[in-house]
């Protein structure tokens, strides 16, 4: 068992309507890395891959700095082919929520913003048709380099749609210069459940008219 901190609790999530029901445990650990906490992004885009499983059943599935995993170990159990990436600090996290749901055979790729080095694991990766990624726009440092990534994944996967739950925490960060720079359209999606006001959920694909 993967010994990433002392300090744990479990939280469980159910997705069900009046056909099926799923669900997940995910082990919180307090712990410096914000990748070991589900923060509220990751239920808000969980809920999301629920709802529209059937566009997910089959498919190829990248989840992007996964941390405790929850919209791709819902994705997992809706049928899709689900890898998982995180940086070599929080992968330990990714694998205890996995374990957490008898999911002990998944992939899980060291994936470092910015670091497209050919050879290195997101260089290799082809014929995505999702990433999912929750609660990475947290340090504005970041995000140039989150952005370059998932523009990276989706001009070479050509057929792959990004989806990205985004918390307003400030109104003095915005991505729309970012995205623009790196030739991506986001469109906010409609949530069927109640959500969370600040949270908002995005479709980011290629801006093929600039092409």
């Amino acid at each position: 068992m993967p010994n990433i901190g002392s300090m744990q609790s479990t939280q469980k999530f159910v997705f069900e309507d009046q056909e099926e029901c799923v669900c997940v445990t995910i082990p919180d650990t307090c712990n410096t890395q914000y990748g070991m906490y589900t923060w509220p992004c990751a239920p808000m885009l969980a809920q999301y891959v629920w709802d529209h499983r059937g566009d997910f059943k089959g498919r190829r599935v990248l989840e992007l700095s996964a941390g405790t995993a929850l919209p791709g170990i819902v994705a997992l159990k809706c049928g899709a082919d689900v890898q998982f990436s995180d940086i070599p600090e929080c992968m330990d996290s990714v694998r205890l929520s996995c374990a957490a749901n008898g999911l002990t055979d998944v992939q899980i790729l060291e994936i470092i913003w910015g670091n497209f080095q050919q050879g290195s694991a997101i260089s290799l990766l082809t014929d995505l048709d999702w990433v999912l990624a929750s609660d990475c726009f947290f340090d504005s440092s970041d995000f140039e380099d989150i952005v370059a990534t998932l523009a990276y994944l989706l001009e070479r996967n050509v057929n792959c749609v990004c989806l990205f739950a985004y918390q307003l925490r400030t109104l003095s960060y915005s991505i729309e210069n970012l995205l623009y720079k790196w030739n991506l359209t986001a469109s906010l999606l409609e949530m069927t459940t109640d959500s969370v006001p600040t949270i908002q959920l995005f479709k980011l694909t290629v801006n093929k008219t600039n092409n």
